[in-house]
């Protein structure tokens, strides 16, 4: 989705896309009419829960902010989109440096998350002017954990269709999932919901 945002936005405005490391991403970003700059910043992992880790994240954060801010004042961007809750201090940041327009795009509805990274997760979407939700359900999840629901709205994802109709065609009746099995992304529902039904139960 990231991808898709710079290739709608190159042909209005000037895009400066911001990563913590280089990456296979990096050049389709490129080729897509983005300035790519890397910039060291921390990323919020469930390694940094613990008494050591906060304070490891803490010490990172306090040597990485300050460059944070210099970069958004030194580019004054009319608009700081935050694709990335995982990345939840460019909201700050973004506040810090006086920027006129901060926007936090949330793709991310996590339920099962310790309290202290849903806090942590749930700072941008309070920061921001604007937080955009992709989907009911995170729209939900995100306003539970403190996001302004006067300032939150929901925007579905939209992904152009491939140019052509694949080649490689699935066998008649059968159940083709793409995707990182995972169980919070859910595949044993479609798994469930795609199966034939089953004899009556009384």
């Amino acid at each position: 989705m990231l991808l898709e945002s710079v290739r709608a936005l190159t042909g209005h405005a000037e895009v400066v896309v911001t990563v913590p490391a280089e990456g296979p991403l990096c050049d389709r970003l490129r080729d897509a009419g983005a300035e790519v700059v890397v910039l060291d910043v921390p990323v919020l992992r469930k390694a940094f829960l613990s008494p050591a880790g906060l304070i490891r994240l803490a010490a990172l954060l306090a040597t990485r902010m300050p460059a944070m801010v210099a970069f958004l004042r030194r580019r004054r961007p009319d608009v700081l989109y935050v694709n990335t809750l995982t990345l939840p201090w460019w909201a700050a940041a973004g506040r810090l440096a006086g920027l006129a327009r901060v926007v936090c795009h949330v793709h991310e509805a996590e339920d099962q998350l310790p309290p202290p990274m849903r806090r942590a997760l749930s700072l941008p979407t309070r920061l921001a002017h604007l937080t955009i939700a992709n989907s009911a359900s995170c729209h939900a999840r995100i306003v539970a954990d403190g996001a302004p629901r006067a300032r939150t709205a929901t925007v579905h994802n939209a992904v152009a269709p491939p140019a052509s109709t694949p080649l490689a065609r699935a066998p008649r009746g059968a159940l083709v999932m793409v995707g990182r099995l995972s169980p919070r992304k859910g595949s044993d529902v479609a798994v469930r919901a795609a199966a034939p039904p089953g004899p009556a139960r009384s």
